[in-house]
């Protein structure tokens, strides 16, 4: 566990910068003097916000299932890089003519 002294005796809060996202954090106080500490308060715990996944699904699969479709299958995203609930996934495909031109299209969200 980290400790931060807040030298202000007028302080009643105090920002964590530089904290990972989408993660839990346990937080005490304690206060003190020239003598030493209080006793700590309680814990409070909150998590920070989400924000944008840092990766997509590491692994990706396609695998034709006739003349005119194609089945695209995924793992999950890495816990560590989910940064939040993932709540759907963009698939894009794209038409290449003789593997020189390719255009792309959101297939679809889900």
């Amino acid at each position: 566990m980290r400790t931060i002294e807040v030298e202000d005796e007028n302080a009643n809060s105090y920002t964590f910068a530089g904290l990972e996202e989408w993660m839990s954090y346990d937080v005490r106080v304690a206060s003190y003097n020239k003598v030493g500490n209080s006793v700590y308060s309680p814990i409070a715990t909150d998590r920070t916000r989400e924000s944008v996944p840092s990766a997509g699904p590491a692994q990706i699969n396609a695998t034709a299932q006739s003349s005119t479709s194609i089945l695209v299958s995924w793992s999950e995203v890495v816990a560590k890089e989910q940064n939040g609930l993932i709540i759907g996934h963009k698939v894009r495909y794209n038409i290449c003519l003789a593997r020189i031109i390719c255009t792309f299209y959101i297939m679809k969200e889900f």
